[in-house]
């Protein structure tokens, strides 16, 4: 990426993935206890390889360093890496969120932690995108998940237990002019100052069905962005003053 944002090709920007799969997802990861970069990606499969970077003779090289099938076996979507706590959170489309150890040494079995599994009341399937807000402290933050059967997001803490704190739908604009979301998808999430419109962070979620003000339904699908604010100090949440937890001085390019 060019210091103006723009994605350039770069010497070893394709790699190979072991025969027969095809990649449905990824995420990064960077060990806070070795300082090398990895990367997850997974296959319908539910199985996953996490791959080693690293940067040699002036191109990117891949290592697989680990494989495990994940979860119960159901087809897997998004991934999110937690960096100060050497997690990663995988969605299993069917039926559950997950916690493993993002180390390669860690044992997939051994530190495998179910978070939320669907029916217990609150997790929907589809589960989808899954992002870490990052807190002022490893214990504090919020993971952000989306159920795409119901078109909504679950709130949960960041510390082990993951207590679930809340859900929330994205709705038409005040003017009707921005459709509300349905069908989502993928989520990312930071809460960091990005100016007047988002100052304590910002929520960009897929939106499949781009419903238009004239009536009809875009061809194409859409990406919406929603304050931070907007979510965690919504009224009806307010008592537990979840932004209080966001780290706004967390630099994602660091």
């Amino acid at each position: 990426m060019t210091t103006q944002g723009q994605l350039q090709t770069i010497a070893g920007g394709s790699q190979p993935t072991k025969d027969d799969f095809e990649v449905y997802g990824s995420c990064v990861y960077k060990s806070k206890k070795t300082g090398k970069q990895y990367l997850f990606v997974n296959a319908k499969s539910s199985e996953y390889l996490q791959y080693e970077l690293s940067w040699s003779n002036g191109a990117l090289i891949t290592k697989l360093v680990r494989s495990f099938f994940s979860g119960g076996g159901g087809q897997v979507e998004g991934c999110g890496s937690d960096e100060d706590n050497g997690w990663v959170f995988i969605g299993e489309e069917p039926s559950a969120l997950w916690r493993y150890g993002a180390e390669p040494t860690d044992d997939p079995e051994a530190t495998k932690t179910l978070v939320a599994r669907v029916g217990d009341g609150k997790l929907f399937a589809d589960v989808e995108g899954v992002t870490l807000i990052q807190g002022k402290t490893p214990d504090k933050g919020f993971i952000l998940v989306s159920c795409q059967g119901v078109s909504a997001y679950n709130v949960y803490r960041r510390r082990a237990p993951h207590e679930y704190v809340t859900t929330f739908t994205i709705t038409k604009s005040r003017d009707g002019k921005i459709d509300a979301v349905s069908n989502t998808d993928g989520i990312t999430a930071v809460g960091v100052n990005l100016g007047k419109a988002f100052p304590r962070g910002l929520i960009v979620t897929h939106d499949d069905a781009n419903q238009l003000p004239d009536g009809t339904t875009s061809d194409e699908a859409s990406f919406k962005l929603v304050s931070l604010q907007d979510v965690l100090g919504a009224k009806q949440i307010e008592k537990l003053r979840l932004l209080d937890d966001v780290d706004s001085s967390w630099d994602p390019r660091k």
